[in-house]
């Protein structure tokens, strides 16, 4: 039984997720780029199909995906990911937002809305020992205010800078945009 066990080589698939995970963040420090995409591509498509109900796996091939500007097939792993856990990470939400900014603002801003409306403020109170969480939920608020600005609703975008900010004092962006807005 012994030698059967150990004739092959088995990962658990989140350990190859996190594998892929260092290489794209090797990638976008432009280190060997490209080498590392290929690997965390590799890495998040052999997790895939270790188990294919885990949204984290897509999400990395999502964003693997979208380094290389295969925008497509990214927006194909980011719904993926969201169907399977919709309530895992707001940057799901909203890097599949960014995308879809460019192309179609009305589905841009459909994700942005139903990502955060599976972030309201009782989930937040309830989760306050996860501080990524508020940091996650104000940048998707000041990526839906970016779609509210395309589309020309600046009162619901100013709503949501402000918010943003109030969660996350350190979402410069939000910061940004909002004096920008007050000084027009």
């Amino acid at each position: 039984y012994y030698s059967r066990a150990h004739s092959g080589v088995a990962y658990n698939p989140d350990t190859l997720t996190g594998e892929g995970i260092n290489r794209l963040a090797l990638a976008r420090q432009q280190q060997d780029s490209q080498t590392n995409l290929t690997l965390a591509r590799l890495r998040a498509e052999t997790a895939i199909k270790q188990d294919s109900f885990d949204a984290q796996q897509h999400f990395l091939l999502a964003r693997v995906l979208r380094q290389q500007d295969k925008l497509d097939q990214a927006i194909v792993e980011y719904r993926k990911a969201i169907r399977l856990d919709p309530f895992n990470q707001p940057d799901y939400y909203n890097d599949l937002a960014q995308i879809l900014l460019v192309s179609d603002p009305q589905a841009a801003l459909q994700v942005a809305s139903s990502g955060l409306n599976a972030y309201p403020d009782q989930v937040l109170s309830n989760r306050m020992a996860d501080p990524d969480i508020f940091r996650q939920v104000s940048t998707l608020l000041t990526t839906r205010a970016l779609v509210l600005l395309k589309v020309g609703d600046q009162a619901k975008a100013v709503e949501d800078l402000r918010r943003a900010y109030v969660l996350n004092q350190k979402n410069l962006q939000a910061k940004q945009l909002l004096e920008q807005i007050s000084s027009h």
